[in-house]
């Protein structure tokens, strides 16, 4: 209809991007109060034979169900807790020559006062080639990817809650929850142990990440074959910066393989 169309791949995050351009610093964290400022930078890499031109830009975002990382984009400042209004960089564009790099500064300076932790994401964005639709139309090919910004409040104190715990058919699972008012990112691992302390399963828990309010199921799959008893699940989620979260669940299994829990310890 317009002749010309635009496809944006959101390529967030990622050094092996499809037109290979890379940066040194994919997510900033910082703790503030309005007034201070945080100064930074960005490294961007272009590894090709060819140059590169770049824009840049902020954008709003959140991370979306099942928050494993996925994330839901907006305009700059138009979420209740953007950080874009306090972000300033340089240079907006340039070019990067072939097997280059370019350096872009950035600073933060939050001018209000704020509880809770605000977020943007400054994008580079490049052109990764043309191509036709299907009426021969051309379609130019755009790629970008992303630094993450968190400005959360000074003196933050990380608060997340695993509980609700329930079994099912093969399963345990439970609701993990941003229950503070900064950034949850967590790892976890699991093991299983009978009755006799001998463990019977290991593993990792799904990454999550959690903006305040956010919460999502965490469910670990029994072995198929798993004898009917008594077990406990250990759970460790390593929250970031030494912040710990454990929890002990003592369950059954009957002989179908369902779960029921029976206790649950912090």
């Amino acid at each position: 209809m317009f002749g010309w169309l635009v496809f944006v791949f959101l390529l967030i995050l990622s050094p092996l991007a499809a037109y290979a351009l890379r940066i040194d610093n994919p997510k900033t964290v910082v703790q503030m109060v309005p007034g201070e400022i945080y100064s930074g930078t960005i490294v961007l890499t272009n590894p090709t034979p060819e140059q590169v031109y770049i824009k840049a830009y902020l954008e709003d975002f959140s991370y979306i169900p099942p928050f494993n990382g996925e994330k839901e984009f907006f305009p700059p400042a138009s979420l209740d807790n953007s950080a874009s209004t306090w972000v300033s960089f340089s240079p907006q564009e340039f070019t990067i020559p072939p097997n280059s790099q370019q350096q872009v500064g950035f600073s933060i300076q939050p001018t209000e006062d704020f509880d809770t932790v605000c977020n943007s994401v400054l994008f580079f964005e490049t052109s990764i080639g043309t191509t036709q639709d299907e009426q021969g139309k051309d379609i130019n090919l755009l790629g970008r990817i992303g630094s993450l910004i968190f400005v959360e409040p000074k003196g933050r104190v990380k608060k997340a809650v695993f509980d609700e715990l329930r079994g099912a058919s093969g399963a345990i699972g439970g609701l993990i929850r941003n229950s503070g008012k900064s950034l949850i990112h967590m790892l976890g691992t699991y093991y299983l142990m009978d009755e006799q302390g001998i463990v019977k399963m290991r593993g990792e828990l799904q990454e999550t990440l959690l903006l305040p309010g956010n919460e999502t199921n965490l469910t670990v799959e029994l072995e198929k074959g798993l004898d009917s008893g008594r077990y406990t699940m250990i759970y460790t989620m390593d929250l970031e910066d030494g912040d710990m979260l454990m929890k002990e669940v003592d369950f059954t299994v009957s002989g179908s393989g369902v779960a029921k829990v029976l206790e649950v310890r912090d």
